[in-house]
């Protein structure tokens, strides 16, 4: 499994205690994401919203742009969209990045 670039993903042990929770609930949940070829075409792919480092085990979040992220598995569309767009503005933070 591909490791997401660090400007994709966020330390999931730099989360507050408060955020356990909302972990917990995104394990097991999958993105749909818009994904474009070499030929310019764009088809829709799953992929998981935490992923494990393959060296070091650490859980990452892997959310892409919530224009490309169109829908979180097990909620429905405008609940996705903003839990989607959190998901973004928090593994975008620079305290929160891997690198």
């Amino acid at each position: 499994m591909p490791v997401p670039p660090s400007s994709m993903s966020c330390r999931t042990s730099a989360v507050s205690p408060r955020h356990a929770a909302t972990l917990s609930w995104l394990r097991g949940r999958t993105l749909l994401h818009g994904v474009t070829g070499v030929d310019g075409t764009i088809r829709q792919e799953r992929h998981p919203v935490l992923r494990r480092h393959p060296t070091t085990g650490e859980a990452a979040l892997f959310v892409s742009t919530p224009e490309r992220c169109t829908g979180l598995s097990g909620v429905d569309e405008r609940t996705s969209a903003r839990i989607v767009r959190v998901l973004y503005d928090r593994s975008t933070r620079l305290r929160g990045l891997y690198q």
